[in-house]
């Protein structure tokens, strides 16, 4: 990572981070159109997790749903409990991404927008790699809105699940 960040990994309660970066991309999304929600399962357990690391990982997943959702979209992060950890997924009612794009998102300079929205094409190969490191993978599914598809639903879902805290020992000793 940027500046040779080493990971940390430590028990983490995950819901305060993201409420964390929700807020700090309220008034961001809403110039955009963009409005953000949050809901979270009760009683989630704590991850296993470097918290800067996934600081930025939020920003840079939320920030792309917001510079490429266009106006009225509406962005939903869910947490959600798994058997092996916490689901984190958000969704937006953007434009979506073209098939043919999916499989290269997470390379380094990719960039599958038109050039007018800002960006270096780095974000989803940084969230890549932090999920590596989190022994986890980014999974993104879309509809895009084209010619073929014009007043069809459209938007994108990327979902990562982080593992809990003692399940994460427990991948570490397999």
């Amino acid at each position: 990572l940027a500046g040779g960040h080493s990971f940390d990994l430590q028990a983490l309660d995950l819901l305060p981070v993201v409420d964390e970066v929700v807020t700090q991309l309220a008034s961001t999304a809403q110039a955009a159109g963009a409005t953000l929600t949050l809901e979270a399962e009760a009683g989630l357990p704590p991850v296993m997790a470097d918290r800067p690391a996934i600081k930025q990982l939020l920003l840079n997943l939320l920030e792309n749903s917001i510079n490429h959702g266009g106006p009225d979209n509406r962005i939903a992060i869910q947490l959600v409990l798994q058997p092996n950890g916490v689901q984190c997924a958000i969704r937006d009612q953007g434009v979506g991404i073209e098939a043919r794009h999916l499989p290269w998102l997470t390379q380094p300079f990719y960039r599958a927008a038109q050039t007018s929205v800002p960006g270096s094409g780095l974000g989803l190969a940084l969230v890549a790699e932090i999920l590596r490191r989190h022994q986890s993978e980014l999974q993104i599914e879309s509809r895009h809105r084209s010619a073929v598809n014009p007043g069809g639903t459209a938007g994108t879902t990327v979902t990562f699940v982080l593992p809990a805290v003692g399940k994460a020992q427990d991948r570490l000793e397999t």
